[in-house]
């Protein structure tokens, strides 16, 4: 780690997705809401792992519903979609391309896309904002970070890299 001031760069923003069992007696996010108020002593959500992005987001939106309802973690974000599609808890706050697959298979049932913008990924899927949870967002970003003084020609060449990466087949794919 750099002593000092840190130059961060944007990367990448992908949107986190709510997702639920998919016999969830609920179809959007207000009956999710209502669901959760009523349930909330039995209801469980999994993430990745105490800390991880998906647990802080349905932290977050556990807290803007205004409901405690049991924290689950994982070793990891597949052991958490293996026991959500098995229906051994209620939902899971996950990253939209991690999760497309499912939902296209039908294996969980999506309630709401928690960023602020629809995700092209899944573009049907209303975001929490339209469904009234109004100025909820939920994303996770990915950076670089460089020391505040890193000279402009390796920023540039990570830039470049970076670029030529993002420009190959497998990774568009």
């Amino acid at each position: 780690m750099a002593d000092g001031p840190v130059r961060t760069v944007l990367f990448a923003d992908q949107p986190t997705v709510l997702v639920a069992r998919k016999d969830l007696p609920v179809e959007n996010l207000q009956q999710f809401i209502d669901y959760a108020r009523k349930t909330q002593v039995i209801m469980q959500y999994g993430s990745a792992g105490a800390g991880s992005t998906g647990h802080v987001d349905c932290a977050l939106l556990n807290a803007a519903m205004g409901v405690n309802i049991a924290h689950v973690p994982y070793r990891g974000g597949g052991p958490a979609m293996q026991d959500l599609i098995a229906g051994r808890i209620d939902y899971f706050c996950t990253l939209s391309g991690t999760v497309a697959s499912q939902i296209e298979g039908k294996l969980v049932k999506p309630i709401a896309n928690l960023s602020r913008e629809r995700s092209s990924m899944l573009p049907a899927l209303a975001t929490a904002q339209e469904q009234g949870l109004k100025d909820f967002d939920a994303s996770t970003w990915f950076g670089f970070f460089v020391p505040q003084n890193t000279p402009a020609a390796v920023i540039q060449k990570l830039h470049d890299a970076t670029v030529e990466a993002m420009d190959t087949p497998s990774v568009q794919e």
